[in-house]
């Protein structure tokens, strides 16, 4: 997965994107932790890390984010990708829309 920052530092993002109002806070979430990582998670590794934190988060919740993400132009996805193929092939800190 290609990471595509606009900022500095890899852990800056711009205000744009945290003030977004296409995006509930989940979605920003996701996108966070997706800037962040250096793996190139599955649905199938957010959901079991979903599950570990005990907070109730299912495969469908990540995919209803990550559709959110992919509408609002923060990534692309591989239509014909599996559960366990990585969730993005292009992440952006700045809407691409």
């Amino acid at each position: 997965m290609r990471r595509h920052r606009t900022g500095p530092t890899p852990e800056h993002y711009p205000t744009a994107m945290i003030h977004d109002p296409n995006l509930g806070l989940s979605p920003k979430g996701v996108l966070l932790d997706l800037l962040a990582r250096e793996d190139n998670p599955t649905l199938a590794t957010l959901t079991a890390e979903g599950h570990a934190r005990g907070q109730g988060e299912t495969s469908a919740h990540f995919r209803k984010w990550l559709g959110e993400l992919e509408k609002a132009g923060y990534l692309n996805r591989d239509p014909d990708a599996t559960d366990d193929d990585p969730v993005a092939t292009d992440v952006y800190d700045t809407a691409q829309r």
